[in-house]
């Protein structure tokens, strides 16, 4: 009945799923599979639900954008202040706004490749496809892998509010 025991089962059953699809492929970084598959994977449905949109609006997006800085610039210092402006930009909204964090996230892992001598357009590619897959199948899992639907505690959490504020009630006005 754990809520915490349940996420931890599917996570853990979610990761090996995705281990082995990974191994499957025959991409060079098919660990964005599993790292996609942790970050979007949340205790409730609908948290997972809504980081999963957000995981490929800014994947989708940051690619294209990455895959138009490195067609379109070939000066290696203006691809560093693009690098450093993206790095700065995904970390500086990573708690706030997901989705702006990936979208800077994403320019900046391929500008990156691009500095260390691996960064090709399929680079992008397979980071769009490996998302999605990632994304697909941690939503999946939290559809029919031990579901923790959030309407179904919303009862007891408004009972346990209108309990608190009777007691508050009673003390303020003794």
């Amino acid at each position: 009945k754990s809520s915490i025991f349940r996420h931890s089962l599917r996570v853990a059953i979610v990761m090996l799923i995705g281990f082995v699809v990974a191994k499957s492929f025959n991409f060079s970084h098919s660990y964005w599979i599993l790292l996609t598959i942790l970050v979007i994977s949340k205790p409730g449905f609908s948290l997972t639900k809504q980081r999963n949109y957000e995981r490929i609006i800014g994947t989708v997006v940051g690619a294209f954008i990455g895959m138009g800085i490195l067609v379109y610039v070939h000066d290696k210092n203006t691809l560093f202040i693009i690098l450093l402006f993206c790095m700065i930009g995904s970390y500086s909204f990573q708690r706030k706004n997901y989705v702006v964090s990936v979208f800077f996230m994403t320019p900046y892992v391929l500008v990156l490749f691009d500095f260390l001598g691996m960064g090709s357009l399929s680079i992008a590619r397979e980071r769009i496809y490996d998302t999605l897959i990632g994304s697909g199948i941690a939503l999946l899992a939290s559809y029919s892998l031990f579901p923790n639907w959030e309407h179904e505690k919303l009862k007891n959490a408004m009972r346990d509010l209108i309990k608190s504020n009777h007691n508050y009630f009673n003390q303020v006005t003794l």
